[in-house]
């Protein structure tokens, strides 16, 4: 079967190039800037190459009040001109810095949507890797509970042939055999699901469909007991995952987060957009030099070259309020912006002190589960010398196997509990990625 090795490290970064919604967050952050950088070409002069041509049926003339003189003809049938020309706003009230501004602190506010999207991306990839993490161990600890009864039932049945064994217990013994076969099967079909979930979010594909995955410690268990794996998998300790996220514990608040300075951001930027709508209450005035090649010189049949310069000057005199109708409507976006801000500052603060409450919790949940997986353990070892003495019946040992399996699977789920809830703190704090790379 293939080998498959998966480092949560490694699936980040597949993760965050296989997210179509990270790159379209990022490519709106590149177009935004992309804005304001065109906005800031407002601030030069403009120089273009203008040009035209025209043609008329008809030229005017006029006639000379002398005896025998001849219409003369004021033009010609064509006429063009072609030369550069620089334009500048010289003055517009602030109009265009407020508009460059506006554009500066909406593409501030795309680049921290896309550290947003990064950010869930981060979360949906490491609770997918987690629950890949806990149904191998499951099926780690089911193959290993599977061994177990087996070796049980081999001895029970050698007690049988001899006759010092009950055919009531070896059947019994089988039936607990079929159980735990049962369970690792469901066990096995849950990793492949969540494999198939992790694959999701890198875009890998994980050996042929269908997918019969197993655990690579549980590798040592006999095919003609199990189904045979199409792949084995192998995961970084639990251990070893705990702690790398366990000093977000321990982490503050970050109030810079950016699902928090986004609104700010946008907030700023219809600030700004306002106050350039407010600008169009107030003259403009523009400039402009040209140079150019013009045909006719009037009456005169010839191309002159011609320089010429001037100024526009423009004010609304009445508009019926469309300006003061654009600048309200910047204004109340941004009060829509800053009340979006604060539900999101308490939406977020929520899910902090939420998620440390859960880790207090879980936390006493593990060392209550990791004692009840030692003891368990422990006592089904008794209760199984016991039984082989003729202290106890076989049901006993059952009840005792089933208690240490539930025991320690409930530690690993606990354990991955706490993975998930330190991962929700790692997207809160200041960065996300310092709990995968040391």
């Amino acid at each position: 079967p293939e080998e498959v090795s998966l480092v949560l490290s490694d699936l980040e970064t597949k993760a965050l190039e296989n997210s179509h919604r990270y790159r379209a967050a990022l490519l709106d952050a590149e177009a935004a800037r992309a804005r304001a950088e065109a906005l800031s070409a407002s601030f030069y002069p403009r120089l273009t190459l203008d040009g035209s041509y025209r043609y008329i049926s008809q030229v005017p003339e006029v006639r000379l009040p002398f005896p025998g003189a001849q219409p003369q003809k004021l033009g010609d049938n064509t006429s063009y001109s072609l030369g550069p020309q620089a334009t500048w706003l010289l003055w517009d009230q602030g109009g265009k810095r407020s508009s460059r501004k506006s554009a500066l602190s909406a593409a501030s506010a795309k680049e921290k949507e896309a550290e947003a999207v990064k950010r869930s991306v981060l979360l949906g990839v490491r609770g997918a890797y987690f629950q890949v993490v806990f149904a191998s161990e499951q099926v780690a600890l089911l193959a290993d509970a599977l061994k177990l009864s087996l070796t049980q039932y081999k001895d029970i049945t050698n007690k049988a042939r001899a006759g010092t064994g009950s055919r009531m217990d070896e059947l019994s013994a089988h039936q607990e055999v079929l159980a735990r076969q049962r369970q690792l099967s469901q066990a096995r079909s849950e990793l492949a699901s969540a494999l198939r979930d992790l694959a999701a979010f890198t875009g890998d594909t994980y050996g042929d469909s269908p997918l019969i995955p197993l655990d690579q410690r549980a590798r040592s268990s006999s095919e003609q007991d199990i189904h045979p794996p199409s792949i084995l998998v192998s995961l970084e300790p639990l251990a070893d995952l705990l702690k790398r996220f366990e000093h977000y514990r321990t982490a503050g608040f970050w109030e810079m987060h950016p699902s928090l300075v986004l609104y700010a951001e946008l907030a700023a930027s219809s600030a700004y957009a306002g106050q350039g709508a407010a600008s169009g209450r107030w003259p403009k005035i523009s400039v402009y030099a040209k140079t150019s090649l013009e045909y006719p010189n009037g009456a005169v049949l010839e191309t002159i070259h011609q320089n010429s310069a001037g100024g526009t000057i423009s004010m609304p005199l009445y508009e019926k309020g469309l300006t003061s109708h654009r600048a309200m409507e910047q204004q109340r976006l941004e009060e829509s912006y800053r009340e979006r801000g604060r539900q999101a500052l308490s939406e977020l603060s929520r899910d902090w002190h939420k998620a440390h409450d859960h880790l207090e919790s879980l936390g006493e949940q593990r060392d209550i589960n990791a004692q009840a997986a030692s003891e368990s353990v422990e006592l089904a070892a008794i209760v199984y010398s016991s039984y082989r003495t003729g202290a106890l019946t076989y049901t006993e040992v059952q009840n005792a196997n089933f208690r240490a399996l539930e025991a320690k699977i409930n530690l690993t789920k606990t354990q991955v509990q706490i993975l998930r809830t330190l991962a929700i703190l790692a997207s809160i704090a200041q960065d996300p990625a310092a709990g995968t790379k040391e």
